[in-house]
């Protein structure tokens, strides 16, 4: 069974710039994590992690550990983490929060 620890998703705001007239702001934040084996809380490489329903996606670093760029404001998102071998597993979650810790399960 997979399980999630610390499900809790940090946006931080990377940058705001004025916008020309007539345009809306455009913020930058980054959801952060790290991608873990259920069974022997080894680092998972190369796990896909993607928004639902967005374009954003990325693929975990050797120690696990991904960022994910998102463009806009959100209340909350919801997050698929794949690698084969192991189950798929969908998180959801309210923003602003911070790191989140995934444990997937074979």
């Amino acid at each position: 069974m997979a399980a999630v620890l610390g499900a809790i998703i940090a946006l931080h705001p990377w940058s705001a710039k004025k916008p020309p007239l007539g345009k809306s702001t455009l913020i930058t934040y980054f959801v952060n994590g790290t991608v873990v084996n259920a069974k022997n809380n080894e680092s998972i490489s190369q796990a896909e992690v993607t928004v639902v329903g967005r374009t954003e996606q990325t693929t975990t670093e050797q120690n696990g550990n991904f960022s994910l760029m998102l463009h806009d404001s959100l209340s909350s998102i919801r997050i698929r983490i794949t690698k084969p071998g192991f189950k798929t597993l969908d998180i959801s979650s309210v923003i602003p929060n911070n790191n989140l810790l995934i444990q997937l399960a074979k």
